[in-house]
């Protein structure tokens, strides 16, 4: 720059300008926090110089009130910049699932989660209120419009209600009495007897019931039983019996609902087969009981034993013995106490005791034939032959001669017989008699000459 003054002197002078940047200073938008977080606000440019609003002269703050807040940055060049940012604090939805509480067994709590945009409980429900009847932790989380949150939790304890069991409905006998207990001491009772002690006694057929109320939950219940008055069961076994060994006897207790025998059986009736005393104790639907008792004596049976199956051969009998007995039946139609068999087949006898007692016993008879042996017809022969006697099959052979060969050969007059006996055992005898018959006498006389022309008379005699 020249500068002239008024005398016409002139100077001249230079400056050289700088023109330094502004800092960027960007706080944000306006924001919305909800109630109890916070805010950090950042101004930037490392190396600067900071004032806030709150007084602060750090590069950030943290802030969780409404308001304006502000901050001037100044560079190392000494410029400086500010901005600012509306911050708004939403306030959180009020919740309230009110104090811990506990309900009797069989009720229900509604737990209601207030005003609010959207809801989650930890059933997963998604309702402004539910009802509960679990004992456990319930919360819920609400969320406002304005997208803040709050939970409340609540413990809910389910206390049990006293157990009041009287039993099912029950008949005594005339003359009994029956106790009722409601149970759970320490609590209160009342009857529809107008009693109010934990028991009472009752005969009178009707209806009783109880309310018990347990003093330290305040939850009650009840029960009721009706009492009717019932006969005894009418028990008759019956005389005592006898029956035969190997019978059973069927004994009937009569009309019941319950039954034990002193056999440890608990059926209406039961099959017995042993001597011995008999008792049943029947009781009634009304729990009534009665009881009789029967002696039974068991009868030996006849003892019959014809012997193992038997094998005789033809031609032979066998006799069958029963043995002792009053009466004697046996398949073949005879009534005696033994018979006599001759023929193959099965032979049973039922013999009946004087005590009216019946055993029976089986034999099979077998019979195995005999060999057959035919020596043939009785012969003759001449005198100076022979004659062979075949005996036939068998396994032995014993001839009246002393042979045991199956064939002999004999050339003497007289009797001749062979006992043949089979494998079975079984033996069968023939008979021969041979018969020698002589030759003629023949004596035609001694060599004799006659003269030619002369003749000779021969005599065969």
């Amino acid at each position: 720059m020249k500068v002239t003054n008024s005398s016409g002197c002139a100077a001249t002078d230079t400056l050289q300008l700088t023109v330094n940047p502004l800092p960027i200073v960007n706080l944000g938008p306006d924001t919305a926090i909800c109630q109890g977080e916070s805010l950090t606000l950042n101004a930037g440019n490392p190396g600067a110089t900071y004032v806030w609003n709150t007084g602060q002269t750090s590069p950030s703050i943290s802030v969780d009130t409404a308001g304006s807040y502000w901050v001037k940055v100044t560079s190392s060049s000494g410029c400086a910049a500010t901005d600012t940012l509306q911050l708004t604090v939403n306030p959180l939805p009020v919740v309230n699932l009110g104090p811990d509480t506990a309900i009797c067994q069989g009720e229900s709590l509604t737990l209601n989660a207030g005003p609010g945009a959207t809801y989650l409980w930890n059933t997963g429900q998604s309702s402004p209120s539910i009802s509960v009847d679990t004992a456990g932790s319930y919360w819920v989380k609400v969320t406002n419009s304005s997208g803040c949150a709050a939970t409340d939790t609540l413990q809910l304890t389910v206390n049990p209600l006293p157990i009041v069991n009287l039993g099912p409905d029950t008949a005594i006998c005339q003359g009994e009495s029956l106790t009722l207990n409601a149970g759970n001491p320490g609590s209160t009772y009342l009857w529809n007897t107008g009693q109010t002690s934990p028991s009472i006694s009752v005969d009178t057929a009707g209806s009783y019931w109880v309310k018990v109320t347990d003093n330290s939950s305040g939850c009650a219940a009840s029960d009721t039983m009706q009492l009717t008055i019932n006969p005894l069961p009418i028990v008759n076994l019956g005389p005592d019996t006898a029956i035969c060994q190997g019978e059973s006897l069927t004994l009937n207790a009569g009309p019941g609902a319950t039954y034990l025998w002193n056999t440890g059986q608990s059926s209406p009736s039961i099959s017995v087969d042993t001597a011995g005393s008999y008792w049943v104790k029947v009781t009634s639907s009304s729990g009534c009981a009665a009881s009789d008792t029967m002696q039974l004596t068991i009868k030996p049976l006849p003892v019959v034993n014809l012997g193992p199956d038997t094998a005789i051969c033809q031609g032979e009998s066998l006799t069958l013995n029963a043995g002792p007995g009053a009466t004697y039946l046996w398949n073949t139609g005879e009534t005696s106490p033994s018979i006599s068999v001759d023929t193959a087949g099965s032979y049973w006898v039922k013999v009946t005791s004087s005590s009216g007692c019946a055993a029976t016993d089986t034999l099979q008879l077998t019979i195995k034939p005999l060999p057959i042996v035919n020596l043939g017809p009785d012969t003759a022969i001449c005198q100076g032959e022979s004659l062979t006697l075949n005996a036939g099959p068998g396994a032995t052979y014993l001839w009246n001669t002393g042979d045991t060969t199956q064939q002999i050969t004999i050339d003497t007059a007289g009797s001749y017989w062979v006992k043949v006996t089979s494998s079975s055992g079984c033996a069968a005898t023939d008979t021969l008699h041979l018969t020698i018959k002589p030759l003629p006498i023949v004596n035609l006389g001694p060599d004799t000459a006659i003269c030619q022309g002369e003749s000779l008379m021969l005599n065969a005699g």
